[in-house]
């Protein structure tokens, strides 16, 4: 059945040529979301109480949905939208929740809100009204979904004052037809309130959703009188006109925008569960990205906290950061949020990505349900994902079903479980915002997804650790890699201090805790008697020519092992070769036959403790061209690139100048990441959970279950592993697994999820050892 042939909600539309409905209305909104505000009805706490009229004991909509769905509603579908086909897709799919559009830049409702501009094509229809009754007769939870960074030009004429301005006073704009509405305005304080109001009083959405609630970013700081008087009232200063990251008054700016964003979150939720109840929750979409979400002053931890559940908008894979950087997601997220909270994730189902989007057209199949399955894989509630109501290619109809399908019938074994690993990678928004800086994805990025990268090709699993977490989250990690977190605050060394001293393994690259928590350089490294590394005392000169301005380039440099070998490998002789002197150290390992690595960045000089053993030093670079100049005219320097080092409580560190983690991930040279998860083995003294064996690039999720461990195996082998989109999937196997059990399960007994088959296992000295034939896309091993 069309839109057009359902029966209309009877809501009368609000005259725009009304000044006295525009002024009243608006002040009774005003008057509310001001009462609300003062009288802080209700606090941000993520254990929220269940609706009135439910019983106490059942678990809230929002702990219990876990296939969601979206329709991203144009324009042109308010005249003719197809609520039964849709209706139908949704019983197909099984899917629990649905996000529709209800307001923000246009209605799809008719709206009493002045200057809230319905849909062009939508008249006086109520197309969000319909969709949403029709939802919760079919038993779907509705997100309502809203935009409230953009308007027309008819409301930015009326008010220029709730508009985001430049530094010259030029209004923001989006592609000079939407103006950029602030944050600190009364678009957000009183017209967002109020239409968050009469969403949550006529329709009784389960809650609202926005994916543009945050406002402008940092690049584009706004000057509007709203923020100025805000601004100053909050430090007594002025907005800074210049971008200066020493600036204390640049970082006092830095911070409030924060705290705004914070305070946003809450007064939303304020609203909307006054206006539709306790269970009515109010959540802004955020991005998967760190640094994307420093950018735009989201602190990540502190959402968590206080939300009721995650809803992430991360439509599918970078080139670089591969399927895998999903399960990260998820494993990042749920690290802060708690495993039995949902967190949901938006998966386009048209084609996503640079330089632009195809919005209606289908995207490989292969493509979209692999980054589900990744997602499933670090406990992601998937979330399908059209543009429009309405397609002309219809193949993007098929993707969902047979993943959706499959995970309703595997639910119970993918939410509410802990991961099991003995790796933790260290992360921190501190660093990505006063360390990174402007170059957070050179900095911080990409020394994370480099460590990441080479923990996947090893088949270890890890786990995301919060830099305020490592006490928490360690009592079962025997590793923290910290992939140059370059600040680190006085408590955060602590933190890492007393891991070490009580023999946990520590890893850290680059220049890991040489900066205090607002990124002033600190004299020494503060981890540097662990390292067993100290820098020299430099002029300020040379102390800024450091890793913040090589890595922008690329150079042509190597690093040399220690001790030398090819004195005795079969190779050409010129006499220089040095006698050796002695073994190598395993971490090493499988590099016999050369005497350097490749490494593509630059070293300045530190000295080493006397018990520190220094296995690799710096080759300074040489040209390339012409060929016949390409020999090293320096072949060796006493500049360290990796240094290892010991405690007395039987702590392995491993500290490596030579960030080949950020190298690796930009580069992908099979020398660095096997040298890395080398390091990974050593400092863990090999208590890894997992042995993976068999050919193939496999990415290794584990979990652990009252009674039960649970194993992901994601196969990452294809013709676009590394380039999208998977148009072909190549089986791999067979696979050979070995897990390490824990007390509770005997590991006799395994099913196979998803060749839906029991299996054999042999158990022996505390391990499971089996067999897996061949695996297409993914496997999930229940082992009892």
């Amino acid at each position: 059945m069309s839109y057009s042939k359902l029966k209309k909600k009877d809501i009368s539309r609000a005259s725009d040529n009304s000044g006295n409905s525009r002024r009243s209305f608006l002040k009774k909104a005003t008057a509310a979301t001001v009462t609300l505000a003062s009288a802080n009805l209700l606090t941000s706490s993520s254990n929220s109480s269940v609706k009135e009229s439910t019983p106490k004991d059942e678990i809230p909509w929002y702990r219990r949905l876990t296939r969601w769905g979206q329709i991203n509603i144009t324009e042109d579908n308010a005249a003719n939208f197809d609520i039964e086909w849709w209706r139908k897709y949704w019983k197909r799919t099984e899917t629990q929740g649905i996000v529709l559009n209800a307001g923000g830049i246009v209605a799809y409702y008719p709206s009493k809100v002045p200057l809230h501009r319905r849909a062009k094509f939508l008249g006086d229809h109520d197309l969000f009204g319909d969709l949403c009754r029709t939802a919760h007769e079919d038993g779907l939870a509705v997100f309502a979904r809203m935009d409230s960074g953009k308007v027309h030009e008819e409301f930015y004429k009326a008010h220029p004052d709730w508009f985001s301005i430049d530094a010259d006073g030029n209004p923001y704009k989006y592609r000079d037809e939407l103006f950029i509405t602030c944050i600190n305005g009364p678009y957000y304080s009183q017209h967002i309130p109020a239409i968050l109001t009469e969403i949550s009083t006529l329709y009784q959405p389960e809650g609202i959703t926005d994916n543009s609630w945050e406002g402008l970013g940092r690049e584009s700081p706004c000057y509007c009188e709203n923020c100025k008087k805000s601004f100053r009232a909050k430090t007594g200063k002025e907005i800074p006109r210049v971008k200066n990251w020493d600036d204390s008054v640049y970082l006092d700016w830095i911070e409030w925008n924060y705290s705004r964003r914070l305070e946003q979150w809450d007064f939303n939720n304020r609203i909307t569960k006054s206006a539709g109840g306790p269970d009515c929750t109010w959540s802004g979409m955020i991005s998967s990205s760190i640094s994307g979400q420093t950018r735009g002053f989201c602190d990540l931890k502190e959402i968590c906290d206080r939300a009721d559940i995650i809803m992430i908008d991360a439509q599918s894979r970078s080139h670089l950061g591969g399927f895998n950087q999903n399960s990260d997601t998820g494993k990042r997220i749920h690290g802060l949020v708690g495993w039995d909270k949902i967190v949901a994730e938006s998966m386009a189902m048209y084609i996503h990505g640079s330089p632009h989007h195809f919005r209606v057209a289908s995207r490989a199949a292969s493509e979209a349900q692999m980054w589900m399955l990744e997602g499933m894989a670090g406990g992601i509630a998937p979330w399908w994902h059209h543009i429009s109501g309405y397609h002309e290619d219809s193949r993007m109809y098929h993707t969902v079903e047979p993943i959706y399908r499959w995970q309703k019938a595997n639910e119970e074994f993918l939410f509410n479980r802990n991961p099991v690993a003995t790796v933790g990678v260290v992360w921190s928004e501190d660093n990505t915002n006063f360390y990174g800086r402007d170059e957070a994805s050179l900095l911080v990025d990409l020394p994370t997804r480099g460590i990441i990268q080479a923990l996947v090709r090893a088949r270890i699993p890890y786990m995301p650790v919060n830099a305020d977490h490592i006490d928490r989250d360690t009592g079962q990690l025997s590793l923290l890699v910290l992939p140059n977190i370059g600040v680190m605050t006085n408590d955060h060394v602590a933190r890492v201090r007393r891991f070490v001293e009580g023999g946990g393994g520590l890893i850290a690259t680059g220049e890991s805790s040489l900066y205090n928590k607002f990124g002033d350089r600190r004299p020494d490294y503060a981890l540097g008697d662990l390292f067993g590394t100290h820098l020299e005392k430099q002029s300020k000169t040379n102390s800024e020519t450091t890793l913040r301005s090589w890595a922008r380039r690329s150079y042509h440099t190597y690093l040399r092992l220690t001790p030398e070998l090819r004195r005795n490998i079969d190779s050409p002789k010129n006499g220089t070769e040095p006698m050796v002197s002695g073994k190598r150290h395993p971490v090493l390992k499988g590099f016999d036959e050369t005497d350097i690595l490749p490494f593509g960045g630059l070293l300045e000089s530190v000295r080493t403790d006397s018990r520190a053993q220094v296995l690799m030093t710096f080759i300074p670079q040489f040209i390339t061209h012409p060929p016949e100049m390409a020999w090293m005219v320096e072949p060796k320097t006493d500049i360290p690139g990796l240094i290892l080092n010991t405690t007395s409580g039987g702590g392995r560190i491993a500290y490596m100048p030579a960030d080949l983690d950020r190298q690796f991930a930009r580069r992908n040279l099979p020398d660095h990441g096997n040298l890395l998860a080398n390091l990974i083995r050593w400092a863990s003294k090999d208590d890894i959970p997992l042995v993976v064996e068999g050919a193939g690039l496999v990415d290794c999720n584990m979990y652990h279950q009252p009674g039960r461990l649970i194993l992901h195996i994601a196969n990452l082998t294809s013709s676009a592993t590394w380039r999208k989109p998977i148009d072909e999937l190549i089986p791999i196997g067979p696979i050979s697994v070995r897990i390490k059990l824990t007390e509770d399960v005997n590991g006799e007994y395994l099913n196979l999820l998803v060749a839906g088959q029991k299996i054999p296992a042999v158990v022996k000295d505390g391990w499971s050892q089996f067999k897996i034939n061949s695996i297409l896309n993914h496997e999930v091993i229940v082992m009892t």
